[in-house]
């Protein structure tokens, strides 16, 4: 089940204003976030799953399945084209990719996640807390 219009402008608006949080249950993964400050004068779509961040999901070569679903790959010219003419270089060996924790506004999270998830529900922080509860129980053992 994806999000409906209604449910995906209500993240969107809720993204749109400082420290509001979403919580969103996608193909049995809990993610959580927020709009939050990731430097002096910037602000960005920050992501947990699960309730935590690790970084080893940010690995573009041997990608956990966090990293595909919940965090934007990016990519990026690391030679000018001019420079790979004279080195003879094709034009798909001049760039690198890198993920990135965050989303640059709410509209790019929205989509992001949709497109990588098939069954996403908007849930509240209750449902979100308990959920979490039952998840780190189970991992527990």
């Amino acid at each position: 089940m994806s999000l409906s219009k209604q449910e995906k402008d209500e993240i969107k608006s809720r993204l749109d204003r400082i420290h509001n949080t979403v919580h969103l249950q996608c193909d049995g993964y809990l993610v959580s976030a927020r709009l939050g400050r990731i430097s002096k004068t910037k602000l960005a779509i920050i992501v947990y799953v699960d309730g935590r961040f690790k970084g080893k999901w940010l690995n573009t070569t041997n990608s956990p399945e966090e990293g595909k679903r919940f965090f934007p790959l990016h990519k990026k010219r690391a030679i000018t084209r001019k420079d790979a003419k004279l080195l003879k270089m094709k034009d798909d060996e001049c760039f690198y990719y890198y993920r990135q924790p965050c989303f640059s506004t709410p509209n790019v999270f929205v989509n992001h996640i949709c497109k990588h998830n098939d069954d996403i529900r908007l849930i509240d922080y209750d449902e979100y807390s308990r959920l979490l509860a039952k998840k780190v129980e189970g991992n527990a053992h």
